[in-house]
């Protein structure tokens, strides 16, 4: 009798042992994922134009919602490419808010516009005193849409008519040297909205002889293209970085 008291004591404790080893084995609880960045795709301003013999250039509304629409769609595309970005949708907005956003809109148009000249020539010696603040004007639209990031697109698209085409072809069959007047000009800008600064911008041109442009972002694959070479830098800022440092941002 002892000896099956003795047994049945070890069985116990065996048992005992191994529930505190199990209970050491569970994993602990895994840390809170962090939110995924939110970015908000601003109205584009894009517009694809036709230019005829008779009628000059003109915009034709068709081609630039299809335009916008792709421009829109590879953004979102890209971004998730990226890393773990989240496309937000743009938030109604007030007459009054909408007047702010195109104000603050020409504010960051100035502010590109002097990137782009730091990374001209000598201009670059000065690239340092680049400042990309934007302000607190856009800190309702952050509040709105809850994003971190807004994305500006703007630029043009020419497409030539037969005509024009031809023509060009016949002069330059007479040796009269023609420079082309079709091709597409993308323009990208990301804002920070929580720093409140121009975070990254990049622009392409694409004019190109007889009208025929490799750039026709009224197709979804063209447009997707066109977005995934503006970003395939991002977020290094080509027209200011060094060349010590290829990773240089605007910050």
């Amino acid at each position: 009798m002892r000896g099956q008291f003795i047994a049945t004591t070890i069985l116990v404790c065996l048992w005992a042992s191994a529930g505190v080893a199990v209970a050491d084995e569970t994993p602990s609880a895994a840390p809170p994922e962090t939110p995924a960045p939110k970015v908000l795709v601003l109205p584009l301003t894009f517009t694809v134009y036709q230019g005829s013999l008779g009628a000059g250039i003109e915009a034709v509304p068709d081609w630039t919602n299809d335009a916008r629409r792709h421009l829109e769609a590879a953004i979102g595309a890209t971004f998730k490419s990226h890393g773990d970005f989240e496309v937000v949708p743009m938030p109604e907005l007030t007459e009054e808010e909408k007047a702010n956003l195109r104000d603050e809109i020409g504010l960051v148009h100035q502010i590109v516009a002097s990137g782009v000249q730091f990374g001209r020539g000598e201009w670059h010696k000065h690239v340092d005193n680049f400042d990309p603040s934007i302000g607190d004007g856009l800190d309702f639209l952050r509040q709105k849409a809850q994003a971190d990031y807004a994305v500006i697109v703007d630029g043009s698209e020419i497409r030539q008519s037969g005509g024009q085409i031809f023509m060009q072809f016949a002069l330059a069959a007479a040796g009269v040297g023609v420079v082309g007047g079709a091709g597409a000009n993308v323009n990208m800008a990301v804002l920070d909205l929580e720093h409140q600064a121009v975070q990254w911008f990049n622009s392409t041109i694409g004019i190109e002889a007889f009208g025929v442009s490799t750039v026709d972002v009224r197709t979804a694959e063209s447009a997707q293209k066109v977005i995934s070479q503006l970003m395939k830098v991002y977020p290094t800022v080509p027209a200011l970085a060094k060349p010590a440092d290829a990773h240089v941002h605007a910050h």
